[in-house]
């Protein structure tokens, strides 16, 4: 789950579930984090489903880069283009500097 705040910052409680719901597609959220954690400039990401009236939900992808990397959103989003079938690609990409994290990861 995620909150917005006012001034546009973004809080991740935790997922109600593992699974995203699109237009009819069930989406694995770790399916997908696994495949963005594998791109080179990707130090972390967490997907994460945003309540859509017309989508059911859409894909945002939160990511952070590693060391000495910048991610370009439009750029990533193309790599993703030839490695994950065209449902499960992210509506949203958002940089960030860090993802909290369990003393689990």
């Amino acid at each position: 789950m995620v909150i917005r705040h006012p001034h546009g910052e973004f809080e991740f409680i935790d997922r109600l579930r593992d699974t995203i719901r699109r237009l009819g597609e069930n989406i694995s959220s770790s399916a997908l984090e696994a495949v963005i954690d594998s791109d080179l400039e990707v130090e972390a990401c967490a997907v994460v489903g945003e309540p859509d009236p017309v989508f059911g939900h859409r894909v945002v992808v939160v990511v952070t880069a590693k060391e000495g990397a910048e991610i370009d959103p439009p750029a990533l989003h193309e790599r993703l283009i030839e490695r994950l079938p065209r449902y499960m690609l992210p509506s949203r990409i958002v940089v960030c500097d860090a993802l909290p994290m369990t003393a689990t990861n």
